[in-house]
């Protein structure tokens, strides 16, 4: 009974050990996120140049070449904006992840404290209780 009990117990630390990674791994991926998405401005702003250098090169440097750029700067930067993570949910990632570490660190002494528990004969148990009385 109690090997059942002790292996249901590390099962539930096992999946807290995941959730866990699973937030480490997001909350480590923002900066790469943010990285991602400014190579993606700076590729569309280079295909925005592409056109016009080799199809539009009579509009080249004139006041569509710049408003076209401008436009497309603006629309990549807004859908940027709308995928990256903000500041709250990175706190909230953060506050998620000192949560599941301190809740991992007390299910893992629990869990040696009950092992403990367990080895230890009944009768050694009992005799090392303290009495009530007074």
């Amino acid at each position: 009974m109690a090997e059942d009990f002790l292996a249901k117990y590390d099962e539930e630390i096992d999946e807290v050990r995941a959730e866990l990674e699973a937030v480490r791994s997001r909350e480590q991926g923002v900066p790469l996120e943010t990285g991602c998405a400014l190579f993606a401005l700076f590729g569309v702003a280079v295909v925005v140049l592409a056109f016009f250098v080799t199809i539009g090169q009579s509009y080249f440097g004139g006041w569509l070449f710049y408003v076209t750029l401008g436009v497309v700067i603006v629309l990549a930067i807004r859908r940027i904006r709308r995928r990256l993570t903000t500041p709250a949910q990175l706190r909230a990632l953060r506050e998620r992840r000192a949560e599941l570490e301190t809740g991992l660190s007390l299910m893992e002494s629990e869990r040696e404290r009950m092992r403990e528990v367990f080895r230890t004969p009944t009768s050694e148990r009992t005799d090392a209780a303290p009495e009530n009385g007074g």
